[in-house]
Parts: C-alpha cells; sequence; structure tokens
C-alpha cells in the first residue's frame, strides 16, 4: 500500500473513523506528518473536533505541535526580539535564563533589568544578592552568584566582539565552546565538542554535523521539523499509548517491551 504524500495530509481534513474503530497506532513518520497536518489544519482555522483523528494528538495538552505555541516559549522570544536590542543584549537574556531557567514572567524581568543598565550592573546586582534565584552549576564546575552576574554581563559584549571580528559561528558546538570559555575563563575541562567526538570515535562511525530536516522529505511543507525535539514528542505519545492520558505533565518513557493499551485490549478481546 503506497503512503500518501506528506503535502496531501497537510491540507485535507482528518478521516473520520466508525463508531467502533480503534485509531491506528502512528509510527515515527506518520506521527511528525500527522502533527504537522494538525498545524495546518488550526493555521486554517479549523475547529478543534477538525484537527486530528488521533486522541492523543487531540487530547494530550503538552504534545506540542510547534514550539511558538508553548506560552512560556512565546514569552521568551517576545522578550529576546525587542526591537531595540542588539546581540549583546540578546545573548545576555539568553545566558541569564540558562541559570535561572523559563519561569512565567522571568524573561521580562530579566529583560528590564538589562534595559535599566547597559554595562549589565542591575542584572549582576539581582543574581548576585539572590533577588534572582539561579542556578550555579555549570560546565563541569560551581560559580558563585558574584561570578554568574558578572559574567553574563560581560559575555553579550564578549560574543557580539567575536561575531564582528570572525563573522557568525560555524555550528552550535563552536558557539557553546565560545560561550563555556568565556563563562568560566578557561578553568573548566575541554568538553562539548571534543567529547562528542570522543563517544563517535568509540563507536567507530563518523561524526556528522546536525541538520535541521524537512518533515517527510519536506514535499509540499514549507515548514522544517527539530528532530531531537520530536522525538521527544514522539516518545510521549508512545508512553501516553501504555498509560492513557493523565493532566500530570510527568511520564515514564516507553521501552518498547511494553505492550500498548490498544493492542491489551485487543488481546483481552
Amino acid at each position: 500500500m503506497k503512503r500518501p504524500s506528506a503535502s496531501k495530509a497537510a491540507s485535507s481534513s482528518p478521516q473520520k473513523k466508525g463508531k467502533g474503530d480503534a485509531p491506528p497506532r502512528l509510527g515515527f513518520y506518520d506521527f511528525v506528518a500527522e502533527r504537522q497536518a494538525v498545524l495546518q489544519r488550526r493555521r486554517r482555522g479549523l475547529d478543534a473536533s477538525e484537527w486530528t483523528s488521533d486522541p492523543i494528538l487531540a487530547k494530550a495538552r503538552f504534545c506540542n505541535i510547534d514550539r511558538k505555541d508553548d506560552a512560556v516559549t512565546r514569552e521568551l522570544l517576545t522578550e529576546l526580539e525587542r526591537p531595540s536590542w542588539k546581540l549583546p543584549q540578546q545573548v545576555m537574556l539568553a545566558a541569564a535564563l540558562r541559570f535561572t531557567g523559563s519561569r512565567r514572567g522571568e524573561a521580562q524581568r530579566l529583560a528590564r533589568l538589562i534595559d535599566e543598565d547597559v554595562g549589565g550592573g542591575a542584572l549582576a546586582a539581582a543574581l548576585e544578592s539572590n533577588d534572582i534565584k539561579c542556578g550555579v552549576g555549570t560546565y563541569q564546575m560551581t560559580l558563585n552568584r558574584r561570578q554568574v552576574g558578572s559574567r553574563i554581563a560581560s559575555l553579550g559584549a564578549a560574543v557580539a566582539d567575536r561575531v564582528s571580528e570572525q563573522g557568525a559561528f560555524g555550528d552550535m558546538a563552536e558557539a557553546s565552546d565560545f560561550v563555556a570559555e568565556a563563562m568560566t575563563f578557561g578553568a573548566r575541562p575541554q568538553f562539548s565538542a571534543n567529547e562528542t567526538a570522543k563517544a563517535f570515535a568509540r563507536a567507530g562511525r563518523p561524526r556528522k554535523p546536525q541538520k535541521i530536516v524537512p518533515a517527510c522529505g519536506g514535499k509540499g511543507l514549507a515548514l522544517a521539523i527539530d528532530v531531537e525535539q520530536a522525538l521527544c514528542e514522539f516518545a510521549k505519545y508512545e508512553a501516553y499509548r501504555s498509560t492513557g492520558i493523565t493532566p500530570m505533565k510527568r511520564f515514564s518513557p516507553a521501552t518498547g517491551t511494553e505492550t500498548p493499551a490498544a493492542a491489551k485490549a485487543e488481546a483481552a478481546a
């Protein structure tokens, strides 16, 4: 049987099933295609009842179709994309959130502190005094609160200078290593890209650069997917098939050895 194209999946409404029909179990490929189709239907203004016939995608509240649909993510992006901000301010906010977390309202509060003092003094003081709670463990080291505040304040300028002199970072690993070095002043063990390369070398496999892969080969879809995030959501989807949907956000990932609920019911019948 020929698999339907992604463009057809994204443009058509879900088929209605008979009253006693159980929904099909989606593999990863079809799960990604259906999530993208749901997003397209939502954007076309269809009623929620017409988004999908899959009960888990319809009811599981944190199987996000698009990260930008998440309220906290929208809040973070709004603050990062302030029209008056340049790269140094954006880097400072991103780094501060790395230590303080992404609680509702946190990004707005941090952004106000960055705006109050271009040099970062207001933000550094708030972190040092624990007025804004933050973690201090990072990159195989523990920093004190004064170090966290002062180094975040200088990080924005350091990244902006590096980009101005050498151009954009080649990839995420290079950017991560630069930030880690700036935050720890060379005192940490070398990590990130080097450790990743070692893991691949031990497995006897060449390391390949990360890519953003268009869903289902990109045919008919103007959207690209984050494969890592899609795999996380697929793990939730599989767990829900085994345990049922609950309001709790915690779940035990399916290991592949459990029998899905639908299969159990079928076996019992």
